[in-house]
């Protein structure tokens, strides 16, 4: 019935003087939501122009035979009431005519409405048919993945108390290599679990022609150099493991009885991390002095803190505080690590 309804609407859309010869239709009038597949709008292009053709042709045959009624009415052989009965006989002729000439063009309503289902249902995918569940349940499984990133980050410093320390400290950064793993809890869920492994290597300089040393306790302390210097760094090396909770911004999606998460590249993770110290390297460069120490310069061996990222498709932007002191048994003061950065996925 319905099918008929919508046939018969066409029709007479196609059967009105104003619109026989230009009809425009525009099936996103309605917004994206109203979207229509590429597979049914080229049927039914398809479909509006042979009946296009049809009407147009039998309105011409029409036309003719009506020309005939009305010259047969001037010229007396018919009455008014004759020329109007056989006017209304050959207009239902015509449109019997037609409508069997559209039933022969076997277009299936039916499947292009269930395509059109389908194409909404999935987003905006061509829908050629309706996936199996076994297709979906394959196509959309849990997130379970690992991934690589290179980070480049900014290092700060809080509670300072060390004004000789304060006062010769020059650019800080942290240069990171990692790994990240991902499993998302379940198909429809939009929280995940988030660790990993990282090596990081974090470098605090001196400017002044400054320089960091060990007394023979093994204290570390400031020295002015004599020469200038082109480098003086002190770089820590660590291993970390973060574990935290990442959201991912999208929506649920259900077909038929099948129901999972569309995830955006947009999400957020906040997560603890610890770590462990590898190695520590004192570079030091200038006229007359050139060395790298790898003696302990009383870097805290254990690092704790936090970190917030905001992730946009393969790209994080993250904010990290250390609760743990930057230097261990109180060498300068109790002074503690904040950073801000970038790392990009790969």
């Amino acid at each position: 019935m319905i099918k008929r309804i919508i046939v018969a609407g066409m029709l007479c859309l196609f059967a009105t003087p104003t619109f026989a010869q230009n009809i425009a239709i525009d099936f996103n009038k309605g917004g994206n939501q109203d979207k229509v597949s590429p597979k049914v709008r080229e049927k039914m292009d398809e479909f509006q122009l042979q009946i296009r053709e049809i009407v147009n042709e039998e309105k011409a045959k029409l036309d003719a035979e009506i020309q005939k009624v009305e010259n047969d009415l001037a010229d007396g052989k018919l009455s008014k009431t004759e020329a109007d009965e056989k006017k209304e006989s050959l207009a239902i002729q015509s449109s019997d005519l037609i409508n069997e000439r559209i039933q022969a063009v076997n277009f299936d309503l039916d499947e292009l409405i269930k395509k059109q289902v389908a194409f909404a249902i999935l987003n905006g995918n061509d829908a050629d048919a309706v996936p199996t569940k076994s297709e979906l349940e394959k196509k959309h499984r849990a997130t379970h993945n690992i991934t690589g990133y290179i980070g480049y980050g900014f290092m700060g410093f809080s509670q300072k108390q060390n004004e000789e320390l304060d006062s010769r400290l020059g650019f800080a950064n942290n240069f990171e290599l990692g790994l990240s793993y991902t499993k998302q809890f379940n198909r429809e869920s939009p929280w995940s679990l988030k660790s990993g492994m990282v090596f990081s290597w974090r470098t605090i300089r001196l400017d002044d022609d400054y320089r960091f040393v060990r007394d023979a306790d093994g204290n570390t302390g400031l020295m002015h150099n004599e020469t200038q210097l082109d480098k003086s760094k002190l770089r820590g090396s660590y291993l970390i493991v973060p574990l935290g909770l990442q959201y991912t911004f999208g929506k649920t999606v259900t077909v038929e009885d099948f129901t999972y998460y569309k995830e955006k590249d947009i999400a957020i993770t906040a997560n603890v991390y610890g770590g462990v110290k590898l190695a520590n390297n004192n570079i030091v460069k200038g006229d007359d002095v050139s060395f790298r120490d790898k003696k302990d310069y009383n870097l805290n061996p254990f690092i704790y803190g936090a970190q917030l990222t905001f992730k946009i498709n393969s790209v994080n932007i993250y904010a990290r505080q250390e609760f743990s002191n930057y230097f261990d048994k109180n060498t300068f003061d109790d002074r503690k690590m904040f950073q801000v950065g970038i790392n990009f996925g790969f």
